[in-house]
């Protein structure tokens, strides 16, 4: 498809102009109408959209709205994207406060044939920021996958600290924190776990980090165990600026530091992605 320039803005008062971009590809596509696969959460219902058909090359620029048979003019949401990837992205819909007083459901949300249109536009290249002249179309390198047999640290962007085993320990159920990097309890490996997923693996035990009794709640508590489920394995997904999200296959939540804290031994558990305490980066021991 021949790239096609975006137009070039000017804020209001006319002294900064914004991004220019270079389209290298765009698509477009909903989920469908009374079968989108919804799911409940606390008082909202999300969707994971699935863009992979699209083949776009790096993560494009999602374009989102909500149409169905009624009522969805009585929610909020639709156009917030979450964990946009170059595959898909999620939404989150709730109702407009005081609209209904109803718990939302997916049963709701799919009797009412509510589903999400989307256009994806993938950036080619970016110019500088108050001028309009295009550059040479150049590609963004995502960041690198880590390599098989090597071990790493992995550090929060909010507070520069390492995930750990807490005390070293080689039991199950060890609790996983965040400290300063100090020995072996710090250094993971990351095994192929199939379609896409890796298991996470302590150095100075073998042993796996996983989500604690497979739970799919916020705040569930991320320990050591024994690989043997979904809760173990996890997928990197490009957090930008050479940081990843760690998403567990079960529950589709990313391992994150409780309550952005940067303390030594804060716990690691999983939560919906909000914040840099979500962002890790892998740095080769």
């Amino acid at each position: 498809m021949a790239s096609t320039p975006l137009a070039t803005q000017t804020s209001t008062n006319d002294t900064q102009l914004t991004s220019v971009y270079t389209v290298a590809k765009f698509a477009s596509g909903r989920t469908q109408p009374g079968a989108t696969n919804w799911q409940k959460e606390n008082d909202y219902v999300f969707v994971d959209v699935d863009t992979s058909a699209a083949g776009f090359a790096q993560t494009p620029i999602y374009v989102t709205s909500i149409a169905g048979d009624s009522n969805h003019y009585g929610t909020t949401g639709a156009s917030s994207v979450y964990k946009a990837t170059a595959t898909g992205f999620r939404v989150y819909i709730r109702w407009e406060k005081d609209y209904k007083t109803e718990a939302l459901t997916a049963e709701i949300a799919n009797s009412y044939k509510w589903h999400i249109n989307w256009i994806g536009f993938e950036p080619f290249s970016q110019a500088g920021q108050g001028t309009s002249t295009q550059t040479s179309p150049t590609t963004t390198q995502p960041t690198p996958l880590p390599a098989a047999g090597k071990y790493y640290y992995i550090v929060a962007k909010h507070s520069g600290k390492t995930i750990a085993v807490k005390n070293a320990s080689q039991d199950n159920e060890a609790n996983i924190i965040q400290y300063q990097a100090t020995g072996d309890n710090h250094k993971f490996q990351f095994q192929d776990a199939g379609d896409g997923y890796f298991y996470i693996v302590a150095k100075h035990s073998g042993k796996t980090i996983a989500v604690k009794g497979a739970s799919k709640d916020n705040e569930a508590n991320i320990i050591q165990y024994q690989e043997k489920g979904d809760n173990h394995k996890f997928k990197l997904e490009n957090a930008g600026d050479g940081y990843f999200y760690i998403v567990a296959k079960h529950s589709g939540k990313t391992i994150a530091v409780k309550d952005a804290s940067k303390d030594n031994e804060a716990n690691i558990i999983q939560y919906q992605e909000t914040g840099d305490n979500h962002k890790w980066k892998l740095e080769a021991v």
